[in-house]
C-alpha cells in the first residue's frame, strides 16, 4: 500500500510525504523544494490529534534542488508513538535551526595568515596555509562548508554557525579577546588590528 499526504510549513503547502507499507515496515519519505534558510524537520500527523506527531527527521539536500527525509518505522514504533498509519492525513515542516540570512561579501576579507588569528596551538596547526574569511569587525572568521573538501575549522566545528556569505555556505566561528574560538553570538569583542 502506498499513498501521498501533503506537507505544510506555517499552514502553506510545502511538499509531500510518501507513505508505504508492507504491513511489517512503514516507510516515510518527505520531500520539498530547497528554499528554506535553516534546518527543517518533517513530522507526520493524524488530523484529529495534531499534538501527536511522528518525527520523520531532519530534511537534507537531495542534490536536485529538493530537501528530503526518509525513515522506516516498525508496527511497534507506531504503536508506541500513538500513531495509526491509516489515519495519517498531513505532514508539517518545523524550523529546528535558523541560518543567518545572507551577508554581503563586502563585509568580509581573506585572512592572509589565518593561523595567527587564534592562540590555540591545535587551531594554528590546522589553519596553516588555509583560506579563511575574516569579518571586517575582526570578531569572527568563516570557512567554506562543502561536502567535497575538509572543513578548515574542523577542531571547533561544534562552535560553528552556518551562514551564507554571498551565495556560498560557510561555517562561522567567533573570536574572543584571548584569541580563542567561541560561538559567534557568545559576546564577541572587537580585536585590535
Amino acid at each position: 500500500m502506498q499513498r501521498i499526504i501533503p506537507l505544510y510549513y506555517n499552514g502553506m503547502p510545502a511538499g509531500s510525504i510518501s507513505l508505504s507499507t508492507d504491513k511489517t515496515r512503514y516507510v516515510f519519505c518527505a520531500q520539498c523544494p530547497d528554499t528554506f534558510t535553516g534546518l527543517m524537520r518533517a513530522y507526520a500527523h493524524m488530523l484529529e490529534s495534531p499534538a501527536t506527531a511522528l518525527c520523520i527527521g531532519v530534511m537534507s539536500p537531495g542534490g536536485d534542488g529538493t530537501l528530503r527525509a526518509r525513515r522506516i518505522f516498525t508496527k511497534n514504533d507506531l504503536r508506541m508513538s500513538g500513531i495509526e498509519f491509516d489515519r495519517l492525513e498531513r505532514g508539517e515542516l518545523k524550523l529546528c535551526r535558523s541560518f543567518i540570512k545572507s551577508e554581503t561579501i563586502e563585509r568580509w576579507f581573506a585572512a592572509p595568515e589565518p593561523e595567527k588569528l587564534f592562540n590555540d596551538a591545535v587551531l594554528q596547526r590546522a589553519l596553516k596555509g588555509r583560506t579563511l574569511l575574516c569579518g571586517l569587525d575582526r570578531t569572527r572568521v568563516a570557512a567554506e562548508l562543502r561536502p567535497d573538501i575538509p572543513f578548515d575549522l574542523a577542531p571547533v566545528f561544534c562552535l560553528t554557525k552556518p551562514v551564507y556569505i554571498g551565495k556560498t555556505l560557510y561555517g562561522m566561528v567567533g573570536i574572543n579577546t584571548e584569541r580563542m574560538p567561541v560561538k559567534p553570538e557568545a559576546g564577541n569583542v572587537l580585536l585590535e588590528e
